[in-house]
């Protein structure tokens, strides 16, 4: 699917006469998908990050929604808010957003408006803009923030512009620290969700954290169980919750290991519920 994406040209655009390579143009017409993705930012990321593709894909995209949805109805009482609002997937990094270092060379030729080879990379991958360059500062070169149309992932972004000659770094830009979340995976048949609330100094990890686990399978939502970190021990479900909240923040922070895939904690009370069928026909 990359490799097709890759290659689709959906637009021309048009580059500002200025000395910085500004580069505005309003969204395309044409959409990679002209569906409903764009309308569930939550899932269409939640797939994005999933998947690992370009674009999410359109049947993950259903299954997320469909099921987050379903989960949100039928344990209102359970599913964990902050702020007044529930709690939320959000990637670690900023989708459609690309920071990019280059060569002297390839700075020159572009705010020379000069046929370079980031022209058809940006037309093919639907840029929109393309910030001024900043000065260099190190031997990274010149810096710019390419921005796209729709939501991609930024990772594989930069793969494609690391190919480019003259870009000496293309990588992703995020939010600082931890934060609550949702953390999406496949289990057998079906899907699981880890809703994550973090407490304390999130900034710098969330010194704790209350984690609520949910399986859909066939249409069917079980609560699977909660517990608090540092207060309750940690359940037998645990090993199977964690893996998509440990291949999270294992991506999230440059980790070779996990520290929360065990299945050890202070003793005390767990706070597991028993499972329980959907609550809806």
């Amino acid at each position: 699917m990359r490799a097709v994406v890759s290659i689709v040209l959906l637009a021309v655009l048009t580059v500002s006469c200025a000395d910085d390579p500004v580069v505005q143009t309003p969204p395309p017409e044409k959409k990679d998908r002209p569906d409903a993705l764009a309308l569930d930012r939550e899932a269409e990321e939640a797939a994005l990050w999933l998947s690992g593709e370009l674009t999410a894909p359109q049947g993950l995209y259903g299954t997320i929604h469909d099921d987050l949805t379903a989960i949100r109805t039928e344990y209102a009482d359970i599913v964990p808010y902050e702020y007044g609002a529930p709690i939320e997937f959000h990637p670690w990094w900023l989708s459609s957003v690309l920071d990019v270092y280059v060569s002297d060379e390839l700075h020159d030729r572009v705010v020379a408006h000069e046929p370079n080879p980031l022209d058809s990379l940006n037309t093919g991958m639907h840029a929109m803009s393309m910030d001024p360059f900043h000065p260099p500062w190190s031997s990274l070169g010149w810096e710019t923030i390419i921005r796209f149309a729709g939501r991609l992932h930024p990772q594989r972004l930069a793969e494609f512009y690391r190919t480019v000659p003259g870009v000496n770094l293309a990588s992703v830009d995020g939010p600082l620290g931890d934060y609550s979340n949702v953390y999406p995976q496949y289990i057998t048949d079906g899907m699981a969700y880890l809703f994550r609330h973090g407490m304390g100094d999130c900034p710098a990890g969330c010194e704790i954290s209350d984690f609520f686990y949910f399986r859909r399978v066939g249409g069917v939502t079980e609560f699977v169980g909660s517990f608090r970190t540092y207060s309750d021990p940690y359940p037998d479900w645990w090993p199977e919750a964690s893996a998509a909240y440990c291949a999270f923040e294992m991506e999230h922070w440059g980790w070779s290991s996990c520290p929360w895939s065990g299945t050890s904690a202070p003793p005390a009370q767990a706070a597991t519920a028993t499972p329980s069928a959907s609550r809806s026909p």
